[in-house]
């Protein structure tokens, strides 16, 4: 694994009081050798650093961004902190040393200062600090009792604008204390707001009032805010919330544009504030955004966005001024990062023109992002491809083109694992429509591999090209492993997005499958050993995977649903799917029943692990006691697995670890010799 030591001299007695000299500690990365020799332990998995959020200062010299561990230990998020890459030397250093979380370095607008986020003080209470960019001591900004989930500059600089939830009052004691603790489910509102505070004097001040916003984006002027907002401040709200203008001084929310099923995000203001650019897609999660790009005349002249890509870059997902007139957009399309300048104004207003295309995958993987310099040239990223895992880069504009540059090796010790080979697959479905996916297998793997298959969840996600650890590792116990894009995938845009639609039939399973007969046709795959596992939308596959078909050997089904009905009275974002399979539930629910896997449990003869999270907001854990039940009862093979204190999937270490190795278990108890 990674670490990390001091460059300068032996004694330095300088550091010992590290808060004093907080960004002054120059570090270099030391690669500690990982085995990667025979087949691969759970633990190694987690050798990985998260290397997130790549920030460029504005004069391009600069790269913030966040390293962090892939799991968590005795802190309410994993531990990270903010790192400093030169883009002219190649120099990387620790930027900010707090001993559990500091993540969402923002630099400010004329590159003297960047902003951060940290529960330095008391774990899981996260504030405002500002550091100055040649580095000293942090300066908190904020003394907040509500949750921070976003933050923005000021285009003046002088002050910054953040997202938080409203914290406990005394009266909300008061009636938790009168009523024993009683919940009044969706009764008492805690509102994300926006915030600003004052640079100089650190000053609050509450802008908007009690409705919620999710998203929001300063106007270049500082006196508007555009917004995602909603009546009520719950996830579900996501789904239906509209478009909205925020004037600074009075907090009223004008709404501007709402459309179902339709979900919005990627705010951003033209140069001269009379035109709002967004993305749309019917998406499945807050978080998974990417579709078509719009714009939408806010200053009177038009009621309606218009379509500015209609399906022709893939799946977008981000953007930045490159200059006034010129749009840098990221999207995906057919599994490659692809950056597109498009022509805002002028002669060639609307035209698209492809700098670079390619076989590599940008961070985060749930919706792929970049920041770009003053300038226009210099753009900052977290990249990785197949063979190569994630790291900082940053990327300069020459003509028509991109020259890519690599800042750091914080995942050097993964690149042990990198003979294990990994390609991108196409197949024919039942109705000749092309599917992709991506297929590892053993460094020396023979012919007629037992076969693991991961579905993704989302449904609005899609695997890329990406150094997948947890694929290596079951390729290097002998298995090959695909990861197939399926209808309802993300990265060929919002047609082939939305194929999910009213998706009755279950034609995204039926892709899978082709995809599986595409591996036994070619060889690759034994049909006597298949097996497939999934998270969250996954495990909803898995489900109904193995309610349809008997092919499989064995399943994990990973917080995953079972049955639509009950999921959607119980979940956290009950509209995903009304939305994905235009269903409403309590008209319909003859067809809940029919894309609802325990409607079809007495089929089931595959043994089935399912593991679910305790504290699981978003598909209910009472989903996998269901199945579990059903199964039992039936005399399927079963197992049942709960994680306390986790959500929609793992973050502690040794829930990690043990899930790991109970996948590899499973499908090794199963496995025909």
């Amino acid at each position: 694994m990674t670490r990390f030591e001091f460059c300068a001299n032996k004694h330095r007695p300088e550091f010992e009081n590290l808060k004093a000299v907080e960004q002054r500690i120059w570090f270099m990365p030391i690669t500690c050798t990982a085995s990667a020799t025979g087949a691969i332990k759970p633990e190694e998995i987690l050798i990985q650093k998260v290397v997130d959020d790549a920030q460029i200062s504005p004069d391009g010299e600069l790269v913030a961004f966040v390293v962090g561990y892939y799991y968590k230990e005795e802190t309410s998020k994993p531990k990270s902190n903010v790192w400093l890459a030169n883009t002219r030397n190649g120099a990387v250093r620790q930027f900010s040393t707090g001993s559990r979380t500091d993540y969402l370095p923002r630099w400010s607008p004329d590159g003297g200062k960047l902003a951060f986020v940290s529960d330095r003080l008391e774990n899981g209470k996260f504030q405002i600090y500002l550091l100055d960019r040649e580095g000293g001591e942090a300066v908190q900004l904020t003394s907040v009792q509500g949750e921070i989930t976003h933050l923005a500059w000021s285009p003046s600089g002088k002050e910054i604008g953040f997202l938080m939830y409203d914290p406990e009052t005394d009266e909300d004691k008061a009636r938790m204390e009168r009523t024993g603790g009683a919940i009044e489910l969706e009764e008492y509102h805690k509102f994300a707001r926006i915030w600003t505070v004052d640079i100089d004097s650190r000053t609050l001040m509450k802008i908007t009032g009690d409705y919620q916003v999710w998203e929001f984006d300063w106007s270049p002027d500082g006196k508007r805010f555009a917004a995602l907002v909603a009546d009520e401040p719950y996830e579900w709200t996501w789904h239906i919330a509209r478009l909205a203008v925020i004037p600074t001084d009075t907090g009223k929310a004008e709404t501007i544009y709402s459309q179902k099923p339709k979900q919005f995000g990627g705010l951003t203001w033209s140069q001269d504030g009379n035109s709002l650019y967004f993305i749309s897609a019917t998406l499945s999660d807050r978080g998974l955004v990417g579709g078509d790009l719009f714009r939408m005349d806010i200053s009177g002249r038009a009621s309606k966005p218009v379509n500015l890509s209609n399906d022709k870059l893939g799946s977008i997902h981000w953007m930045h001024w490159q200059s006034r007139d010129k749009l840098l957009v990221l999207s995906v399309n057919m599994a490659k990062s692809v950056f597109t300048l498009l022509n805002t104004s002028g002669p060639e207003e609307g035209k698209f023109t492809i700098l670079s295309e390619t076989t590599t995958a940008l961070m985060p993987q749930f919706q792929p992002k970049f920041s770009l310099s003053t300038n226009g040239l210099s753009i900052a990223v977290v990249r990785e491809d197949l063979k190569t895992p994630p790291e900082i880069w940053c990327t300069n504009l020459q003509g028509n083109g991109l020259v890519w540059n690599q800042l750091t090796q914080f995942n050097k010790s993964l690149l042990n694992y990198a003979g294990i080979p990994a390609e991108l697959i196409e197949w024919k479905s039942f109705d000749d429509l092309n599917i992709q996916g991506f297929l590892y297998r053993p460094p020396k793997g023979k012919e007629r591999l037992p076969l693991v298959v991961r579905e993704h969840g989302g449904p609005s996600f899609g695997y890329g090209y990406r150094f997948d650890m947890e694929a290596r590792h079951f390729a290097s116990h002998g298995y090959a492993v695909l990861l197939p894009n399926p209808r309802g995938s993300m990265g060929r845009g919002v047609r082939f997005l939305e194929m999910n639609r009213g998706n009755i039939e279950g034609k995204d399973f039926q892709d899978i499958m082709a995809g599986v007969d595409y591996c036994i046709s070619r060889g690759w795959a034994d049909a006597k050993n298949l097996f497939v596992y999934g998270g969250s939308y996954g495990g909803y596959l898995v489900a109904w995977t193995v309610s349809q078909t008997t092919r499989f050997n064995a399943a994990v089904m990973d917080f995953g649903i079972c049955n639509l009905l009950s999921c959607h009275g119980g979940e956290w974002n009950t509209y995903w799917e009304v939305f994905q399979f235009n269903i409403d539930p309590y008209k319909q629910p003859e067809l809940f029943n029919q894309k609802s896997a325990i409607w079809y449990v007495r089929n089931v003869k595959t043994p089935t692990l399912i593991l679910h999270g305790k504290e699981d907001p978003c598909v209910p854990v009472e989903q996998g006691h269901e199945f579990f039940r059903a199964l039992k009862e039936l005399g399927v093979e079963t197992k049942f697995v709960i994680y306390p204190r986790e959500g929609h999937g793992w973050q502690e270490r040794k829930h990690k670890i043990d899930s790991f190795q109970r996948h590899l278990d499973w499908f090794n108890k199963h496995l025909k010799r």
